[in-house]
């Protein structure tokens, strides 16, 4: 079978299909739909402008977009990414939907200095404590509050994947208001195990004396379930007006932590490094391997470097750096990694080697 695939090699919205999931895959990252006046030509031209910069907020995340120079000098200049538009009559009004050639929307990006999210994006786990019912409580995922729905938007707009505890039994007796709003991190952390997200973070939001709006938030790995002492990766606190800015000062927050992990710059140097995968029987597998290197933004190119029995080592020259490149395959979910002392007998090369990043098996969808 390796000998066919080796001549054959010479001549991917956000949606959860349960409560329980782990990093999630941002579908339509090349589209935006925004309110319109009219259909007329100005009105497109100026929605085209917003849906763009809808989508390229989308695709890189990065705080210094709103005021790139070259990003605002390329806004006017939409209609010239755009695949398709069309419109649709709805309750909130006449909207565009916009649909923009990725490749163009990922070299302006590059062009302008600015970092590069790709696809697959972590999942966060969120326990608010509120008085937004004018009773403290906890934010249940299936609540329809407008603090709920605005948390949805916010996490849309910025393709930032976020669930709420369900707050069943289990929730209520493992966590109570206090426990959040305290910032009790370890018992936060034991009950979030069960959600399997890839981060969690705590929030409390209330009304402060002044009528303003008092907040908090801070954000953990999950892997603070076994280090009681893991610090806030992210903490931050402050005043805003309304619930709906604090909500988007604290999206803000987890934006740019997630940014600053996971999009990638290209910095004008190219690192290289190498990936194995053990146990390759199929074809199917081959391409479905190279489907995602393809996908990868921290990835400009790559190629197989060498097969050996049922194991393929590929070479990956990259935009960024090689811990870029870790972090990804950290939230990926089709591939598995193999220790050294399990590797299989047909294990092509060393793991010490120096621009091995690790042997891998792939699990498929």
């Amino acid at each position: 079978m390796l000998k066919q695939i080796s001549g054959i090699l010479a001549v991917l919205l956000l949606s959860l299909a349960t409560n329980f999931a782990q990093a999630v895959e941002i579908a339509k990252l090349d589209q935006s739909t925004v309110v319109v006046d009219s259909r007329s030509h100005a009105d497109r031209g100026q929605a085209l402008q917003q849906a763009l910069y809808n989508v390229l907020l989308l695709n890189s995340g990065a705080k210094e977009l709103k005021d790139n120079p070259q990003i605002q000098a390329a806004l006017p200049d939409a209609a010239s990414l755009v695949v398709q538009y069309s419109y649709d009559k709805t309750e909130e009004g006449l909207q565009l939907k916009a649909t923009f050639e990725h490749d163009k929307v990922i070299r302006l990006l590059r062009q302008a200095g600015l970092p590069v999210w790709g696809k697959q994006r972590p999942l966060t786990l969120v326990w608010l404590a509120t008085d937004g019912t004018g009773e403290r409580a906890l934010l249940a995922d299936g609540a329809s509050s407008d603090e709920r729905s605005q948390f949805a938007l916010a996490s849309n707009a910025r393709g930032i994947p976020l669930m709420f505890p369900v707050m069943d039994l289990d929730d209520l007796m493992a966590v109570g208001v206090n426990d959040v709003r305290g910032m009790f991190a370890d018992t936060v952390a034991k009950a979030s195990v069960r959600y399997q997200a890839d981060y969690f973070a705590m929030a409390d939001m209330e009304n402060a004396p002044d009528q303003s709006i008092q907040f908090q938030i801070a954000l953990y790995s999950k892997s603070a379930a076994v280090n009681p002492y893991a610090p806030a990766l992210v903490s931050r606190s402050g005043n805003a007006e309304t619930r709906q800015e604090a909500i988007a000062e604290m999206m803000l927050s987890l934006s740019d932590y997630f940014v600053s992990q996971y999009a990638v710059t290209d910095s004008g140097t190219l690192d290289m490094a190498e990936i194995e995968f053990s146990d390759i029987q199929h074809m199917s597998q081959l391409v479905g391997i190279e489907s995602f290197f393809s996908q990868l933004t921290v990835v400009k190119q790559f190629h197989v470097e060498s097969i050996k029995g049922n194991t393929v080592r590929y070479q990956l020259q990259l935009i960024g750096s090689r811990d870029d490149l870790a972090n990804v395959l950290r939230l990926e979910q089709r591939m598995s990694p193999v220790s050294s002392t399990s590797a299989p007998s047909g294990y092509a090369t060393p793991i010490s080697d120096s621009q091995l990043i690790g042997v891998y098996r792939w699990l498929g969808q």
